[in-house]
């Protein structure tokens, strides 16, 4: 009952976000998609995504950090506003801000396939937005069988890093790909480079990794 709480309070944070952001919709389309994928970094934590494959599922690391709420949330509303949202897009495809609370949505749901593609549809109304790269090669890592982040996936990630070199969540899986490909002297060089950057705890768990 506490993931189907943690599925609800997710899809309500991120719905609240498009609202409270709106404003730069117009204005700055990217720093609005910004701002949406950073959402579940600020209720999770960046860094809950090292250490293992599971982490890489967005509603193991939202259920792992939420304390308390109702624990009787239906499941059926949750999955009605996702139906609503789809037709909504169906109707108006041209949202990117749309596509990523679709992407978000099917992700807490286990459809990593579904956020693969509605990623992917971001990104294409939004192109060479760092932000959705990292995203959709993140969500296209959680739809295969392995979690392995493919030749694509590390393209994107690659071409993320470049547009935005402060980007470590870029970096960070960069170094999973590598290690996934038995690089692994590449791996700890990726990933040394970012302990300049972090906290001492997380650069600590980090050190651990390499």
């Amino acid at each position: 009952m506490a993931t189907v709480f943690s599925l609800a309070l997710l899809f309500v944070s991120l719905a609240a976000t498009a609202l409270v952001a709106a404003p730069l919709r117009r204005k700055s389309p990217r720093a609005w998609l910004a701002v949406l994928a950073a959402v579940p970094l600020l209720t999770v934590g960046l860094y809950q995504v090292m250490g293992t494959p599971e982490a890489l599922d967005p509603a193991a690391r939202a259920a792992s950090t939420l304390v308390g709420g109702d624990p009787h949330v239906d499941p059926a509303d949750f999955a009605a506003a996702v139906a609503e949202l789809r037709a909504e897009l169906e109707r108006n495809p041209e949202q990117p801000e749309g596509w990523v609370l679709l992407a978000r949505s099917l992700a807490v749901q286990g459809d990593h396939a579904g956020a693969r593609d509605a990623y992917a549809r971001a990104l294409e109304l939004v192109p060479e937005e760092p932000a959705l790269m990292v995203e959709l090669a993140q969500a296209s890592a959680q739809a295969h069988p392995q979690n392995l982040f493919d030749d694509a996936s590390l393209a994107l990630l690659e071409r993320a890093a470049a547009l935005q070199p402060a980007n470590q969540r870029a970096r960070w899986f960069i170094g999973v790909a590598q290690r996934q490909r038995g690089l692994d002297a590449e791996a700890a060089a990726t990933w040394e480079a970012l302990l300049p950057e972090l906290d001492p705890s997380t650069a600590a768990s980090l050190r651990s990794q390499i």
